[in-house]
Formats: structure tokens, sequence, C-alpha cells
């Protein structure tokens, strides 16, 4: 939940996102025009120090006239995130 830019940062959030253990994705809905879509997602992850998470969360994709993503957005449960972080199952909640 750390605002990322450039291919240094972009490499070290999926470093940290593969120390998780995926336990669901699924996308439930895509929504979208040229410019824009969203992904509605079904997530439920495993961490590394035993904090879990599951939710439902939004990805909004913007894109530029060639094609090329050029904002990415990620709407989420802050606060189940975070606890997980902390080493929480928030999976229970």
């Amino acid at each position: 939940m750390t605002p990322r830019r450039g291919k240094v940062e972009v490499r070290d959030f999926f470093t940290l996102l593969g120390s998780y253990t995926v336990l669901d994705f699924e996308i439930l809905d895509i929504i979208g025009s040229g410019r824009q879509v969203v992904a509605e997602a079904r997530v439920s992850f495993a961490l590394p120090d035993g904090g879990r998470f599951s939710d439902e969360e939004l990805h909004l994709w913007t894109f530029d006239d060639q094609g090329r993503v050029v904002r990415f957005r990620h709407y989420l449960d802050t606060a189940k995130h975070i606890a997980a972080a902390r080493g929480e199952d928030t999976t229970v909640r």
C-alpha cells in the first residue's frame, strides 16, 4: 500500500507479492471503455509472518493512446491489509 513508480519500485512490489501465498484470486467482472478498465477481484492471501486476508477489491487501469498503462489504482480494505501485515488473520472477521 505504498505508492510506487518506475521499474525498480515495481520490481520491489512483485518481490514482496512473491513472498505471499495466493489462496484465491478470482476475477469476478471486468468493466470498461477504451481508456479505463476496472477488474473486480476476490482475493485471499497468506503472508510470510502468518497474517492472512480475504476480500473483494477493485483494480482500475488507465491507458494512453498507445495502449500503455499510465495509471493504476487499487481499491481495497486498508484496515484488513494493515492487520494482516501485523500478523493477524482477517479472514475470520
